[in-house]
């Protein structure tokens, strides 16, 4: 078997991905360097290029992980999305949804999510660990049903 070096990045990425969870309906890791553009100023044209690129990064995994919205759908509402910043430095707690604002709303473009407003009903959880050699963002995507605390009841209480 001859493969490329395209190939070898391909099957590289593949591996590297996060595992789905019980009731994960999309499980992605995108790799890139999170920076807080309220603190950092680099113009208006640099500001929209970083968001540019983490909204391009975050459709590429989505490709890539095989997800597929159902046809006609707009994506999902009623979702707890769960972001894991794998970050050099620790960022406080609206540094840190200020940094993943683009990678939200690429979820959005990618049609993984109706919206990322209050009134579409999904919840979004921000965490993050120091993790120098692997930088970037893990995204988890569950229906409200499977949240981490009550996951076994919900699917015990349909089950007869």
């Amino acid at each position: 078997m001859n493969l490329t070096r395209d190939d070898v990045k391909r099957l590289g990425r593949r591996a590297e991905q996060p595992t789905k969870e019980l009731g994960d309906v999309l499980a992605v890791f995108v790799a890139g360097k999170l920076r807080n553009l309220t603190n950092e100023r680099w113009g208006w044209k640099g500001d929209m290029a970083y968001k540019r690129r983490w909204r391009e990064k975050v459709a590429h995994a989505v490709l890539e992980s095989g997800y597929r919205p159902a046809r006609g759908s707009k994506g999902l509402s009623d979702a707890q999305v769960t972001f894991l910043g794998r970050v050099w430095s620790l960022f406080d707690g609206d540094g840190l949804q200020a940094a993943m604002k683009p990678v939200r709303d690429g979820l959005v473009e990618s049609r993984v999510l109706t919206g990322d407003a209050d009134k579409t009903g999904n919840v979004f959880e921000y965490r993050q660990v120091v993790d120098r050699a692997r930088r970037g963002v893990e995204i988890h995507v569950r229906p409200i049903a499977y949240r981490a605390e009550g996951a076994k009841a919900d699917v015990q209480a349909v089950t007869p």
